[in-house]
């Protein structure tokens, strides 16, 4: 069996499949992002929660899938209580959580509400995440 390491610059010469946003407030692309990238998401790396729920409630359509890193915004409840406060429409991007707070991994059947899982998000997680979430839009990506 051989290891392939792939350094983030050779993993962004990948042609991207989807737009991801990746809300972390570390502000750097970091192992979901390059997680994210593995999958060829062309992610957008915020720092700012707040920021990306206001370009949401001004743009549904932000992204493909919004990406937040819960624990360095107050954990998952507090993130939550955020996008409570977006409208619950089926035309938002799907969001996926991610918390050490996390106890079970949460794969909903319904688009508006966010998918949970634990951090640190393994390889396998995040794939099954986007299969959950972009299959009704993409229903080829990741076959």
């Amino acid at each position: 069996m051989q290891l392939l390491r792939l350094s983030d610059q050779s993993i962004s010469e990948v042609k991207s499949l989807f737009e991801a946003v990746l809300v972390t407030a570390e502000g750097a692309l970091g192992t979901t992002g390059r997680r994210l990238m593995g999958l060829k998401a062309q992610v957008d790396v915020r720092d700012q929660l707040f920021d990306v729920l206001s370009d949401l409630t001004d743009d549904p359509r932000l992204a493909d899938v919004i990406v937040v890193d819960c624990d360095g915004y107050g954990g998952l409840e507090a993130v939550q209580r955020a996008l409570g406060r977006l409208c619950q429409d089926d035309r938002r991007a799907p969001v996926i959580l991610i918390s050490s707070e996390c106890k079970e991994q949460v794969f909903p059947q319904r688009r508006s509400e966010p998918v949970c899982l634990r951090a640190p998000v393994s390889s396998v997680a995040m794939r099954v995440a986007m299969e959950t979430t972009l299959q009704s839009k993409f229903p080829h990506v990741m076959s």
